[in-house]
């Protein structure tokens, strides 16, 4: 069994990397005869999902132009559409959330018939045209939509719809013997021929029969509905296919293409937390759980190898379970689809009222079941949203968040300075960038860097601490610190989400102690503990240029089995940090906030006191944790004496991390990290605190840094994680040693300061044109600091801070006007997006707010629930 879970675990392991080649991307049409029906619209996209459509055309979606917008789903992110009316005509095209299609226009019939758009699919410009033609002949009609048509050099067009007219009346009609066209038919032929437009069905089968529409009035089928493309794309079709004819009186037509030189979609299995709701479930895994282990947990067997070859064989268990359950599901309907299949085709050779009426009687069947499952989904949906839909909760932040459109990067700037627009060229730039980002790069030589860490007072441990820290590892702990999982968070690469260990958290316990210590013994953790797969967000950082790769936010993914060692570890080193981290460090330490900060930096700013020269300077890191050298950290910790084992482990999660990079559905090549704190690790902030420590108590106790002394402190340095902030008095002398320690300090630990972004503020200077010769910014009336614009007159805090969060809850009140949100969902609203913010102001500005703007806020509060419009 162990050989076979081997094998299983490089197949469940090993990724599909984003090797170059043929990826299909398929489109669908399909007249679906109205959607306004929430049942019908779920049994509509249900069934497109399951024809894995990327691209969709619906034709007579009866919906009004705000109504378009629940076309939107989990899976479909960019909708474009034309309406007429809520009960006749309408157009729309679906796009998928993740197929790299960027919008440049849409033109929309007015009438609700066709919607044409232009944008760039694979960064390669594309028209989509939609077409519900009329139901008599005019060929105006298709005169007119044609000419609408952009003049496309490559040729990249691709029509589809409902026409309503045939263009071959012998084959395209069942038992016809009519063989002339009407004028619209020759019209729309006419206008293939010239322009090199081909049906790709009838190309495809030039003789063959087959039928998109059914008549129940005249018991008769017909081929209304195609897919018209550039003769020059003809190539690149795999397959057209007309499905059953289901839910509506038109059959969905699917047309895949095979583009070539593109990166095959990466698509990590995850494990569904959904599944605990299934007992039969939790017993097969429970069951599963406790055979594996009785037959491969033996001496021969190390427990790394046993744990990771678990992983593999309890995922694979998972994955036939869900399988066969899906399977079993669907099987009724399958059998139903395919009889009616094969009935359709009997009838439309020989029709007849009995095969019809069969055929009607197992359509009603057979929407029954579909009905069923939808309904049972809305069981589930209505649930959670009576539960949550109105309460501070993810559900209501997704409703209030305003929709995003696009979800691909489509082009990045590389190293040479050219654009560049393949996926795989994008993604290979962001993975050279972090690569890079993660490689030890220190210019000083360990000689420099104990020196600097021997100069430095900093305290130790004590040993009934060190003991704390240096426990051997137990279950009961290891359980614990399962517990405190958070749920509703992205696995790592394995799929393992936190809601599998948390609900097995007693049979995995034990196992998971063993893998531990015995790795502890090995001196090397398991592979899949050491994996991390970054993301790319789509979301740029405010105010960067979107074709940089730094631009962009990264999410680290870890696995859950590694986030639980280092939750044990950064608790324990949760109980003794604050003897070691100077009160002056706020960010991430147990019983310390960042009003401190605050506070004390407006006591200097308004002191009446200040009799000589005073300056403020913010400092901004690059990507501070991102850059810190493992050698440097792991000799801080020896210099606070936390214990040769609890420094053992550090080592061991931090000995061969590695990554790879996510973007636009393109996963990267493995590459190994060499500095950086883990992002996405619950001891990074903890072990952050520690390295920067040193550098924080060498500008404190240096003789020529000078900082704000009054009666009672001595004000030097405030720091908040990588945020630091220096009072400086005598600056001609403290400056210059400023920047001595820290390009010192930088040369080691690797923490790098931007000095043009850094931000100097003079309090009281008696000569300043001297400052110019300075590499930070300078700023005489405010700079920005915790997320709270510090000014330097008393009197503008108010404007500064309160006025602008004011605007920003009018400008969003008014937007969430628009959204299907009851009354308790609205105060919610409030409560979770303005008021905490509104606190946050209010508990670290010392000021008293005017009667004017107490007022203002209920009021706005109040308009939100009683008027359409904020004026």
């Amino acid at each position: 069994m162990i050989e076979h879970a081997s094998r299983k675990l490089q197949n469940a392991f090993m990724q599909d990397n984003g090797n170059v080649k043929n990826v299909d991307l398929t489109f669908c049409t399909w007249n679906v005869k109205g959607v306004n029906e929430p049942v019908k619209r779920g049994k509509v996209l249900s069934h497109l999902k399951s024809l894995k459509a990327d691209i969709i055309f619906l034709q007579e979606t009866h919906l009004k132009n705000a109504a378009h917008n629940k076309l939107r789903c989990r899976w479909i992110k960019q909708v474009y559409y034309s309406t007429f009316s809520a009960k006749t005509r309408g157009v729309a095209i679906l796009i998928k959330k993740d197929t790299p299609f960027k919008h440049t226009s849409t033109i929309a019939d007015k009438n609700g018939r066709y919607v044409l758009v232009t944008g760039e699919l694979h960064a390669t410009p594309i028209t989509l045209l939609n077409i519900y033609g009329p139901n008599h002949d005019d060929p105006e009609f298709y005169r007119k939509v044609f000419s609408l048509i952009p003049d496309i050099p490559n040729g990249n067009l691709i029509i589809g719809g409902d026409f309503n007219l045939v263009l071959d009346p012998y084959l395209d009609k069942s038992l016809s013997k009519k063989t002339t066209s009407c004028k619209g038919s020759n019209f729309i032929k006419t206008y293939m021929s010239n322009m090199n437009i081909c049906d790709v069905w009838r190309t495809l089968n030039p003789s063959g029969r087959e039928y998109s529409f059914h008549s129940p009035a005249h018991n008769s089928y017909s081929r209304i509905d195609y897919f018209l493309v550039d003769g020059k794309m003809l190539s690149l079709v795999r397959n057209v296919t007309y499905h059953n004819i289901i839910i509506s009186d038109h059959c969905p037509v699917t047309c895949s293409f095979a583009l070539s030189n593109l990166t095959k979609a990466y698509r990590n299995w995850r494990f569904d937390p959904q599944l605990l709701n299934d007992l039969k479930f939790k017993q097969y895994i429970s069951s599963q759980t406790s055979l594996f282990f009785d037959i491969n947990d033996n001496a021969e067997t190390s427990p790394d190898i046993l744990w990771e070859t678990f992983k593999a064989y309890i995922r694979g268990s998972i994955i036939s379970y869900q399988a066969s359950r899906n399977k079993n599901n669907k099987l009724e309907q399958l059998k139903l689809e395919k009889i009616i299949h094969d009935l359709d085709a009997n009838n439309a050779k020989a029709p007849s009222l009995d095969k019809y009426n069969t055929i009607c009687a197992l359509k009603y069947k057979l929407n029954q079941i579909l009905t069923s499952n939808i309904n049972r989904t809305f069981i589930f949906v209505r649930q959670k949203y009576f539960e949550f839909g109105d309460k501070p909760h993810k559900l209501l932040a997704r409703q209030l968040k305003k929709l995003e459109n696009d979800r691909t990067i489509h082009k990045i700037r590389s190293r040479n300075g050219n654009l560049v627009t393949s996926h795989k060229d994008i993604n290979d730039n962001f993975r050279q960038f972090y690569e890079s980002l993660y490689t030890s790069h220190p210019t000083a030589g360990p000689n420099d860097m104990q020196d600097f860490l021997d100069k430095c007072d900093l305290p130790v441990l004590d040993q009934a601490n060190r003991n704390i820290l240096n426990a051997k590892i137990t279950t009961e702990e290891i359980t614990k610190s399962i517990g405190l999982l958070k749920n509703n968070k992205s696995p790592g690469p394995d799929g393992l989400g936190n809601e599998f260990y948390k609900h097995f958290k007693i049979k995995l316990g034990p196992y998971l102690s063993k893998l531990y210590n015995h790795a502890y013994k090995m001196g090397t953790l398991p592979p899949t503990l050491n994996e991390a797969i970054i993301i790319i967000t789509v979301l740029p950082k405010k105010g960067k240029v979107l074709e940089e790769v730094g631009s962009y936010r990264p999410i680290s993914l870890l696995n859950s089995d590694q986030k639980i060692l280092a939750k044990i570890l950064a608790s324990r080193l949760n109980t003794v940090i604050d003897k070691l981290v100077h009160p002056d460090q706020t960010g991430f330490i147990p019983n310390r906030s960042s009003f401190n900060n605050l506070r004390r930096l407006f006591n200097i700013i308004y002191s009446p006191k200040v009799q000589q020269d005073l300056l403020v300077l913010s400092l901004d890191a690059e990507k501070a944790f991102d850059h810190v050298e493992w050698s440097y950290l792991f000799a801080v910790l020896e210099k606070f004496q936390l214990g040769q084992d609890f420094i053992s482990w550090i080592k061991l999660l931090y000995k061969n991390p590695t990554a790879r990079i996510l973007t636009n559905q393109t996963l990267s090549t493995q590459f190994k990290l060499s500095r950086g704190t883990r992002q996405g690790c619950v001891l990074s902030p903890l072990l952050f605190a520690l390295a920067l420590e040193p550098l924080a108590q060498t500008i404190r106790t240096h003789t020529d840094i000078h900082g704000y002394d009054t009666a009672y402190t001595s004000n030097t340095i405030s720091l908040y994680a990588d945020d630091i902030l220096l009072y400086i008095t005598k600056p001609l002398t403290s400056l210059p040693a400023i920047l001595s320690v820290i390009d010192k300090f930088s040369t080691f630990a690797g923490y790098k300061i931007n000095w043009g972004k850094s931000e100097i503020l003079p309090i009281k200077l008696e000569h300043k044109e001297w400052l110019t010769s300075l590499p930070f910014k300078i700023t005489y009336e405010k700079i920005t600091y915790l997320g709270i614009t510090i000014t330097k007159r008393y009197s503008s805090l108010m404007k500064e801070n309160f006025l602008p969060l004011l605007e920003k809850l009018k400008n969003n009140i008014q937007y969430w006007r628009t959204l299907p949100i009851s009354l308790i969902g609205r105060v919610n609203s409030i409560r979770m997006v303005f008021l905490p913010q509104y606190l946050y102001l209010v508990q670290n500005i010392p000021i008293f707010l005017p009667k004017s703007f107490l007022g203002w806020t209920p009021s706005l509060c109040r308009l939100y629930g009683t008027i359409k419009h904020i004026e």
